[in-house]
């Protein structure tokens, strides 16, 4: 109590507002405190709304409730009925000598939950965490503008569920069901976890254009991947990111045009492949900050190398061993200078293992470039040009 007032003003405050939580989550709850977990119960059970028991009031409250409140065995009960014993004010005179004895363990327990005696702490049973909403139509919707204003409300209730357990949404899972048809179901992966109903909706929203129900809906089930929600530090001297709503809303709209393998952060992956590339989610712990290298010091200027997607297949011309001529769409020329091959070899273990000779030539018409040769295949390509 001396902590419920000190956060709450008073334990009528504290049980108010927890019964205003409980019904903006679609929960209405009888809201009772009681000095002991059986009065509690009883005037939950008993009383509509709010209701707080002082410790002198609960002996005439409790003194009318029947017996078969308490939920005794039904042998317990007819034998208490049988001495006339129908209330728990009448339970709570029995003396207290000799119940063990002509009641057994069971009755004697009674007995003390009667009197308010309660030794056993409040211990709360988990609830498993499913985030889910379901919604029953009278009639079927086949339009996408009624059934994203129902998502809507749904995604409200569940983002306040989600927030109430300090959790984020990092994911949805849409179920609709058509009459003749059945259920049929689409999941939304979002690229950052967040609990803001617009980009929820958003994410949504594109989903359900790019792939609409195929009838008419008359029933939607919706359902939340939780998360749990990482701190994250801002930096001192840096101004602040986007918003993670807009950021959330701008990635939703990314992932659905190009796919949610396309949007993510980039990773160095475990490969040799000079041309490997990787994308992991938003915020994912294996996204490392690659450390910044030193180059070692050297007299001539740096070079950067533009890389050609795709690379540009060329012809190249031999003359021994070495290139000399290169021909292909847009560039061409005598090799005045060459150096190379740099060779990989990696994915051996593959059907089409991975081996490319890697060549630096200068050519005459004034380009530096950078070629590769693939060894499976012979063919030549121009995999980018030095600035």
């Amino acid at each position: 109590a001396g902590l419920i007032g000190s956060q709450y003003g008073s334990e009528a405050e504290f049980a108010t507002k927890l019964a205003a939580r409980s019904e903006r989550l679609g929960l209405p709850a009888r809201v009772a405190i009681a000095r002991t977990k059986t009065a509690a119960q009883l005037a939950a059970l008993r009383s509509e709304g709010v209701t707080v028991l002082a410790p002198e009031e609960e002996t005439d409250f409790l003194a009318s409730v029947p017996v078969a409140a308490l939920r005794p065995s039904a042998e317990l009960l007819a034998t208490l009925t049988r001495w006339g014993i129908h209330t728990i004010g009448q339970l709570a005179r029995l003396p207290i000598d000799g119940i063990a004895t002509r009641l057994g363990p069971e009755g004697l327990a009674l007995v003390r939950r009667a009197r308010g005696e309660d030794p056993i702490p409040l211990q709360p049973r988990p609830c498993p965490l499913v985030f889910e909403e379901s919604m029953q139509f009278d009639y079927t919707i086949d339009n996408l503008e009624p059934l994203t204003f129902v998502l809507r409300a749904m995604l409200e209730r569940l983002t306040v569920r989600l927030e109430a357990r300090g959790c984020v949404c990092a994911g949805l899972q849409l179920s609709w069901h058509s009459p003749g048809i059945g259920w049929d179901e689409r999941t939304s992966s979002l690229a950052y976890p967040n609990n803001e109903p617009k980009a929820l909706l958003a994410a949504l929203r594109l989903q359900l254009e790019q792939h609409p129900p195929s009838a008419p809906v008359d029933a939607i089930r919706l359902r939340a991947t939780p998360e749990v929600l990482r701190p994250a530090q801002l930096e001192l001297f840096r101004p602040n990111g986007p918003a993670p709503a807009a950021l959330a809303v701008i990635l939703a709209q990314l992932a659905a045009l190009c796919g949610n393998e396309r949007v993510g952060a980039p990773a160095v992956p475990h490969s040799h492949r000079l041309d490997a590339e990787h994308l992991v989610p938003f915020g994912s712990s294996t996204a490392a900050t690659i450390p910044p290298s030193s180059p070692p010091p050297s007299a001539l200027p740096p070079l950067g190398l533009r890389r050609f997607r795709p690379p540009v297949a060329v012809e190249v011309f031999y003359e021994r061993e070495r290139p000399d001529f290169i021909r292909g769409a847009g560039l061409g020329g005598r090799v005045v200078s060459w150096a190379g091959p740099w060779r990989v070899h990696t994915e051996w273990w593959c059907p089409v293992p991975y081996r490319r000779d890697y060549y630096d030539v200068q050519l005459s018409d004034g380009g530096l470039y950078r070629l590769f040769r693939e060894a499976t295949s012979g063919e030549w390509f121009v995999d980018g040009v030095y600035d």
